[in-house]
């Protein structure tokens, strides 16, 4: 985040001169505050530097990775599926009828059996 809002201002500063010409100069502080509120409040900022050119920002919540999918883990169906498919099925559904069944995992794992 912190690069970001660096580049930006340089930027400015190099194309316009925003830090070292005084009339712009002065604009800083009320950027910077406006900045540090709108991200600690709304984690998203939209301020308008001049006429040309604006900052957007928005900062996403970090997640952690989810834990690892065991062949446990598969879902067992209750009813035989295979006998429902009709042929206006879901493409996805009917490709993945067959790991609900498990015979994804029982013909690759060696001696037939599920990992």
């Amino acid at each position: 985040m912190r690069n970001l809002v660096t580049y930006n201002i340089r930027y400015l500063q190099k194309e316009r001169g925003f830090l070292s010409n005084p009339a712009t100069s002065k604009d800083i502080y009320p950027i910077l505050e406006q900045l540090f509120a709108d991200l600690n409040s709304f984690s998203e900022t939209s301020i308008r530097l001049d006429s040309f050119n604006s900052l957007e920002l928005k900062i996403f919540p970090h997640y952690p990775d989810p834990p690892p999918v065991h062949v446990w883990d598969v879902p067992v169906p209750l009813i035989n599926i295979k006998a429902r498919v009709a042929p206006n099925w879901d493409l996805t559904m009917a490709k993945v009828i067959n790991i609900f069944y498990m015979e994804y995992t029982t013909e690759r794992s060696p001696g037939g059996a599920a990992y």
